[in-house]
């Protein structure tokens, strides 16, 4: 029999204290990312803790099935789970003893909000605030700023702003447009006649020619340096809250069509979200800094 605790910092349930026939002792859990999936869907999940092991096996339960598990470091293992349903899910490690965390992951309906032509209908000024001056033009391949001027323009979708707390994640698509623009996360309050909108974002990545360069967050940033494919579109995913601690991924894609939406077997970089940056919005939303140039667009958003 095995014993769980209850790990408030986590909210997840404590792993047990019984140790396998050669000693070693159960895996523990102290993470699990992101904490909210889409139903139906094919994804990866993330797990930090302890005592992993190559041959670890994460058993399928009600509600999901694991196509594979890797084994990353005594510390991390990912794996690509199928879901299905709507509702929590528990998962079960086993190295050759057996750690239960209960509800571990929520699984979601959340839909693509599509933002090509004929797509979600968005009041400007309400729904999408854009500088002055600034014309939406929408077309078959996604959204895109007229009149926009790189560093001073932005274009907000606050109708899909929530409060920080609600532990949602941002998922955004757009082109990879080999161009000078930002596209990430903005914050209220802020201040929309500012000349410089990089200032006013919450976290944007920076992009520059076919190029991943930097993370900005008010007026700090973190360089990283990527080279892209050329062409195809790119994926940008903030878990949890977009606050310290809670993770970015940025996934190159096929195309932007939505076939490849939920694309995420290409990988860009990843990484923690640090306290360098001031995170100081009360609500957040998706946010873009473009320019003009038909060539930069977005394609569709989703709040998990």
């Amino acid at each position: 029999m095995t014993t769980s605790l209850n790990d408030p910092t986590s909210g997840l349930n404590a792993i047990p204290i019984e140790s396998n026939k050669c000693g070693y002792p159960a895996p523990y859990v102290a993470k699990v990312l992101p904490k909210k999936i889409q139903a139906n869907s094919l994804g990866e999940i993330e797990i930090e803790g302890s005592f992993f092991t190559p041959d670890i096996a994460i058993k399928p339960t009600e509600g999901f099935v694991v196509n594979s598990v890797n084994f990353v470091s005594d510390n991390k293992i990912t794996a690509n789970i199928t879901t299905f349903g709507i509702g929590t899910l528990d998962l079960t490690l086993n190295n050759g003893k057996e750690t239960i965390v209960s509800s571990a992951i929520s699984v979601v309906d959340a839909p693509w909000i599509d933002l090509r032509e004929n797509g979600e209908i968005l009041a400007v000024g309400t729904d999408l605030v854009v500088g002055n001056g600034i014309q939406v033009i929408r077309n078959a391949s996604g959204m895109y700023f007229q009149g926009a001027r790189l560093w001073r323009s932005s274009a907000a979708f606050e109708k899909y702003k929530f409060a920080r707390g609600d532990s949602k994640s941002i998922e955004i698509i757009f082109n990879n447009a080999g161009v000078s623009y930002m596209v990430g996360v903005g914050k209220n309050p802020r201040n929309i006649s500012s000349s410089a909108q990089y200032y006013e974002a919450e976290l944007v990545l920076y992009f520059s020619g076919n190029r991943f360069n930097s993370l900005f967050g008010d007026r700090s940033s973190f360089s990283y340096q990527r080279t892209l494919a050329s062409g195809g579109g790119l994926k940008v995913k903030f878990t949890d809250d977009v606050k310290v601690g809670s993770e970015f991924f940025l996934y190159q894609l096929d195309s932007t069509d939505p076939s490849d939406w939920d694309d995420e077997s290409n990988l860009v970089v990843s990484d923690s979200i640090t306290s360098q940056f001031r995170l100081a919005g009360e609500e957040i939303f998706p946010f873009m800094i473009p320019i003009n140039n038909p060539n930069n667009y977005i394609t569709a958003l989703r709040i998990l």
